[in-house]
C-alpha cells in the first residue's frame, strides 16, 4: 500500500471548487472532499504529477503559493474511509444511487448500488447527474452503448437497467475498468457489461453505436470529435460533459462541423452536459 498526497486549497465558492477539481482530475488526482474553507485533493504517491500543477492553481485562482498545503499522508486505506463517508444521491424521481448495502427507498424509477474505489462517477459531482437526466429507455432500450471515460460504470449500468443491449465502457485507468465491472456484478447487468481499459482505440473502426456517453473534458473531446463521429450510428444520439458553459461555443462549433446536430444542453453549477443527434443528412 502506498502513500498518499493530500493537498488543501482554501477556496470558498463552489465554482472555484468545480473549478480546481477539473484541473486537477487533469494532472492524476483522483479524489476530492470539501473541508471548511476549502477543498482536499487526494493523488496516489505513484502518480503524483510531474508536471507544475501548482503554479497553473495559483495563477487561475489568484491564490499565492503559501496559501496551498501539501501532506504526504502514510499508507492507510483511504478507498474505505471514502466510501464509508458518501451518501445516497438521489435524481428528481428517476434514479437513487446509494453505497453497497444501503436500503433502497420508494418512489424512483431505477436504484443503483455503486461502489467508488476511487474512480469517478458516483452522482455526486454535476456532470454525472447531468448525464444521467438525459438519458431515457426509450432512447437506450434495445440500443448498444459505449460509455467512454466510464469511472465506476455507473451510466453503462444504468443503460442496462435501462433495457440497453450491450453496453461497452472504456476507462484509460485499469482500477476503475474493475471497478465498474464489480459494481455491474452488484447490480446484477454483468452479462450486458463489458469494460476495458484504454482508449477509444479500442473500437475497430467500422463499429458504431446508437448512444455514446463522453463525461471527459473539453480538450479530450475536441481531439476525439471525428473518432466520436466516425462511431456514432445514424439517428444516434451523442451526450458530452465535463466542461464548462464558456466552453460550449467552442465545443458546439466543433462538432456541428462533424456534421452532427445540435440537440440539447442542460446546466448545472457552470457544468454542461450538451446532447448531439446524427441523421442521414448529418
Amino acid at each position: 500500500m502506498e502513500s498518499t498526497y493530500e493537498v488543501f486549497i482554501p477556496l470558498l465558492e463552489e465554482t472555484e471548487k468545480d473549478l480546481a477539481t477539473a484541473l486537477l482530475s487533469e494532472f492524476g488526482f483522483s479524489a476530492f472532499q470539501e473541508s471548511p474553507g476549502g477543498l482536499k485533493a487526494y493523488c496516489h504517491e505513484s502518480e503524483w504529477p510531474v508536471e507544475d500543477w501548482k503554479t497553473l492553481i495559483e495563477e487561475t485562482l489568484g491564490l499565492s503559493p503559501e496559501e496551498i498545503i501539501i501532506e504526504i499522508l502514510p499508507p492507510v486505506n483511504y478507498n474505505a474511509a471514502w466510501e464509508a463517508s458518501l451518501e445516497p444521491v438521489f435524481i428528481e424521481n428517476l434514479v437513487q444511487i446509494l453505497p453497497q448495502g444501503q436500503t433502497p427507498q420508494n418512489g424512483f424509477s431505477h436504484t443503483l448500488f455503486i461502489t467508488p474505489k476511487m474512480s469517478f462517477g458516483t452522482g455526486h459531482h454535476p456532470t454525472t447527474r447531468l448525464m444521467i437526466q438525459e438519458v431515457t429507455e426509450e432512447m437506450v432500450r434495445g440500443k448498444q452503448v459505449l460509455d467512454l471515460g466510464s469511472g465506476t460504470g455507473i451510466l453503462g449500468i444504468l443503460s442496462a437497467k435501462m433495457g440497453a443491449s450491450s453496453i461497452i465502457g472504456i476507462d484509460i485507468e485499469p482500477w476503475c475498468t474493475e471497478n465498474a465491472t464489480e459494481n455491474a456484478a452488484i447490480n446484477v447487468v454483468s452479462d450486458l457489461c463489458q469494460f476495458k481499459t484504454g482508449t477509444l482505440d479500442l473500437i475497430p473502426e467500422t463499429d458504431t453505436f446508437p448512444f455514446i456517453f463522453a463525461n471527459i473534458n473539453r480538450n479530450i473531446l475536441l481531439d476525439l470529435k471525428a473518432s466520436l463521429n466516425q462511431h456514432l450510428s445514424e439517428d444516434g444520439f451523442l451526450l458530452l460533459s465535463g466542461f464548462f458553459e464558456e466552453d460550449v461555443p467552442l465545443l458546439k462549433q466543433a462538432f456541428e462541423t462533424e456534421g452532427l446536430i445540435f440537440s440539447k444542453m442542460r446546466v448545472e453549477d457552470r457544468w454542461v452536459c450538451l446532447v448531439f443527434h446524427k441523421t442521414s443528412k448529418s
